[in-house]
């Protein structure tokens, strides 16, 4: 297989809406959930690290 960027559909937003983090995550994410259950509470931070 050839995995190269130019071809590669999951490191092109574009295409796949994203890159990796978005089509990987969302799995296992489901995974947190199915092993340890719904959680108590939800708690979360963003920040912009790359000053644009």
């Amino acid at each position: 297989m050839d995995y190269s960027p130019e071809d590669n559909w999951r490191v092109n937003p574009a295409l796949s809406g994203g890159g990796y983090f978005h089509d990987l995550s969302p799995h296992q994410l489901d995974l947190m959930l199915y092993f340890f259950g719904e959680p108590e509470y939800y708690a979360g931070h963003g920040l912009n690290q790359s000053r644009y």
